[in-house]
């Protein structure tokens, strides 16, 4: 099951449709990226990233949860 596949199933689950959903992948497609935020998905990180760049966009997904 790939990335897009695995958020189509947490939408399709009543407990989990409102989880944030947050994509972390190597594809840097625009199709892919626009088909995760169709379906749900709340940001699209592309990696390869430095550390300091995640931990940045960690600090800021945890933050907006507080």
């Amino acid at each position: 099951m790939n990335g897009i596949e695995c958020l189509e199933h947490i939408k399709k689950i009543d407990r989990l449709r409102d989880t944030k959903v947050f994509m972390y992948s190597t594809t840097t497609e625009s199709s892919v990226v626009n088909k995760a935020k169709d379906l749900g998905a709340d940001d699209f990180t592309v990696k390869p990233c430095s550390i300091t760049a995640l931990i940045d966009k960690l600090t800021k997904i945890f933050a907006a949860d507080l």
